[in-house]
């Protein structure tokens, strides 16, 4: 009876299909279109959500921000931050070592000084910078502007082949690519979940941000807001065209109708601001700070140690053998230091890691300024940018995607990338510089 009357292959299914016309029919009832009148509310968000305006707006925003950040209010800051480590913190210490009759070139003199205050330390500086960009970006969600731009970069997203969706994961990804794997779960499709994770890693995690700190500080000091700009650009640009390019390659999906409530515009709550991000900030310092701290100690004895014993030269340890082997791969890129090659390993561990460990490998920003000039810098910038992500992240997306051959597909795809844009941008820093 189900069947002749086409209500369903099966009685399931007919009871199914009644409930969805039941379900359809009962919103038809209920749904009444108006026209609205326009409002000043109205304009703001054609202005805000405009095609063409709105990326404006949302570019001219995010540079004022930057700028603020790096320029105006965080560099000032973490000098004084550095000055009072370099010149407070680790000379007490030191003194209250030898007090205790620890002396300088033992291991536990050498790893608190060097290894945590040197590596760990030295990053951590830059952690007012941090807590400024977090406060700009709770204070632009609190007005309700990250909505309409959550909205204006689907309509982009949604050329690109990208679903509706993505737009979430790919949002998240500038706080943590971890959470933005996991994100992808509200994405409908297995092609479209695995094309939104191969791209996620391009959206640069704050993570990344205290290496982008320590060498735009050191190598570009006129344009540090426009660097750093730029570099948020690059990833952006590059997951775009890879998720173009891979729609119409290996992946071919459907994207789904993307739903967002705008909330109305409102003044921002200063103290739910602060409370977000003091949270933001500790919750950066909990994450990031157990891998500088244990991989600044591991680095620091790695660089201390070697097949001949402890305290030897850099050149001699663990870590230089390493870096070494692997260097003349990245020789093109202007990284064919040990030192560079071995800090972008570490990274691979936890991106937290990369400043730090360059810190310690370099002994210092005097070192790094010795091994990096203006166009290597830029090389490793954009290399750090777009090369695999993290370990947390890679054991994240396997979680999803229980595939290790899609994983290792998205991990060397991300690998080749990075490369890829490296040669570019030194080739071409250095054909403008000549």
């Amino acid at each position: 009876m189900v069947v002749e009357k086409k209500e369903g292959l099966s009685l399931k299914g007919a009871v199914f299909n009644r409930r969805r016309l039941f379900i359809s029919n009962l919103c038809e009832s209920c749904l009444t279109v108006t026209e609205a009148k326009p409002t000043r509310l109205g304009a703001a968000d054609k202005a805000a959500i405009h095609p063409l305006w709105g990326m404006g707006i949302f570019l001219s925003v995010m540079f004022g921000v930057y700028a603020l950040t790096f320029n105006l209010m965080g560099n000032p800051l973490s000098a004084m931050f550095d000055q009072a480590l370099r010149e407070g913190v680790i000379p007490w210490v030191g003194h209250r070592l030898l007090a205790l009759g620890i002396m300088p070139g033992s291991f536990f003199y050498e790893g608190l000084i060097h290894g945590v205050l040197g590596g760990a330390g030295g990053v951590l500086v830059f952690l007012p910078q941090i807590m400024i960009l977090f406060f700009f970006l709770s204070l632009m969600e609190g007005t309700g502007y990250m909505a309409r731009v959550a909205l204006l970069m689907d309509r982009a997203f949604s050329k690109f082949g990208l679903d509706g969706k993505a737009v979430v994961p790919l949002m998240t990804g500038f706080g943590c690519n971890v959470p933005a794997v996991l994100a992808t779960r509200t994405i409908k499709g297995r092609a479209q979940r695995l094309k939104t994770m191969a791209i996620l890693p391009f959206m640069s995690c704050s993570a990344r941000m205290p290496v982008y700190i320590l060498l735009v500080s050191l190598f570009f000091s006129r344009h540090q807001g426009l660097i750093l700009m730029g570099l948020y650009g690059l990833g952006v640009v590059v997951a775009l065209g890879s998720a173009k390019l891979l729609s119409a390659t290996t992946f071919k999906g459907f994207s789904d109708l993307f739903v967002l409530e705008l909330p109305p515009y409102r003044w921002p709550s200063l103290t739910l601001t602060l409370w977000q991000t003091a949270h933001k900030g500790a919750d950066f310092l909990c994450t990031a700070g157990k891998y500088i701290l244990i991989g600044s100690l591991i680095l620091w004895y790695l660089q201390s140690a070697g097949p001949s014993g402890f305290g030897i030269e850099q050149e001699q340890s663990f870590l230089a053998y390493l870096g070494g082997w692997i260097a003349p791969i990245f020789s093109p890129l202007g990284l064919g230091s040990w030192e560079l090659v071995a800090s972008l390993a570490v990274g691979f561990l936890a991106k937290e890691m990369l400043a730090s460990s360059l810190l310690v490998m370099a002994g210092g920003q005097g070192g790094i300024s010795q091994l990096l000039g203006p166009a290597e810098a830029l090389s490793f910038l954009v290399f750090s940018l777009l090369y695999i992500p993290c370990l947390a992240t890679v054991g994240a997306m396997y979680r999803e995607t229980r595939s290790k051959a899609a994983t290792g597909t998205m991990v060397l795809y991300g690998l080749g990338v990075a490369y890829f844009f490296s040669f570019v941008v030194y080739g071409l820093y250095g054909f403008f510089l000549n």
